[in-house]
């Protein structure tokens, strides 16, 4: 593996739109992992480091909030989280922003060409 390669974690439940986000990312050169809920998330940030995470909210097992809030003990403790849910409502984005959240991408109003753009640029890539 190229040592500059970026590597971005995607936990995310829907298997279908995880599959297709990290489709996005390695057709930018990224390296994926992905993971299907927040203690599967949590795990593996426990046992390796991200450049990026794109978490999504409602998550079997723990949501996203309990991954944001328990990420400090992982070995990801500033790596920067950007959120893609399914709720619009602005009290979760909120919430997310608080919690230590770049952005809140939501999934009805955000094409994944342009979460995916957009988490690529700020990394450099």
């Amino acid at each position: 593996m190229n040592t500059n390669t970026k590597k971005v974690l995607i936990a995310e439940d829907d298997r279908t739109i995880a599959s297709a986000i990290a489709q996005k990312f390695a057709l930018q050169g990224f390296e994926t992992k992905v993971c299907h809920d927040g203690v599967e998330c949590l795990d593996v940030m426990n046992n390796d480091t991200f450049d990026v995470i794109l978490l999504d909210i409602i998550m079997p097992k723990k949501t996203g909030f309990d991954v944001m809030g328990e990420k400090s003990k992982t070995k990801n403790p500033l790596t920067p989280v950007y959120v893609l849910t399914n709720l619009g409502q602005d009290n979760i984005a909120e919430q997310a922003m608080t919690m230590g959240a770049v952005k809140v991408f939501v999934k009805t109003d955000s094409p994944l060409k342009e979460v995916v753009g957009e988490i690529s640029g700020s990394l450099g890539k």
